[in-house]
């Protein structure tokens, strides 16, 4: 847990993990305030190890801002052919509609 102030803003946070050989999920929640909003967010995320190289991914996430507040759900593959480029396939669906479709390619992440 972490708490940091600098005049008049303030953030805390937290943060959990929990694997075995196979499965993985974790997790992280943070608060910051101001004189004149406060932002909120969090995630878990799980992972479950198919094969040697692949993953099935799925990630909820929350934030609430001055603008809006998002649910978040992701779910995907992840294909790691040597480290550390991932290529990854993934459909996010968000609560308040609308939604995409993700193929990517990545280094280390």
């Amino acid at each position: 847990k972490q708490m940091h102030r600098s005049g008049e803003y303030g953030v805390a946070s937290v943060g959990a993990k929990y694997s075995t050989r196979v499965f993985k999920i974790f997790s992280e929640a943070a608060i910051s305030k101001n004189n004149t909003e406060t932002l909120r967010g969090m995630y878990v995320q799980g992972e479950y190890k198919v094969a040697a190289k692949h993953k099935f991914v799925t990630r909820y996430e929350y934030y609430d801002d001055k603008a809006s507040r998002t649910n978040l759900l992701m779910m995907g593959w992840s294909y790691r052919p040597v480290y550390p480029v991932s290529l990854k396939g993934e459909v996010d669906v968000k609560t308040n509609g609308g939604g995409r479709a993700l193929l990517s390619l990545s280094v280390l992440f």
